[in-house]
């Protein structure tokens, strides 16, 4: 069996699109574990922030009871 060079970069562009789509959703699982949405405007806020920087939600009420 012969394999011509048209077969071998219909498998090296098979392997790379694989690559790149492994690479990009272990990159977005990546991403979602160091951010969380705010509660107020939903904007992406990295961990550890204690107020939103777009809407200026504070992150310490989240839990905290509600005033009386």
């Amino acid at each position: 069996m012969n394999i011509g060079p048209l077969e071998v970069i219909i498998v090296l562009v098979m392997v790379a699109i694989s690559v790149i789509v492994v690479f990009r959703i272990l990159r977005f699982a990546n991403r979602s574990r160091r951010h969380r949405p705010c509660a107020r405007c939903g904007e992406r806020v990295k961990n550890g922030v204690l107020d939103c920087p777009h809407c200026g939600f504070d992150f310490r009420t989240i839990g905290a009871p509600a005033p009386r």
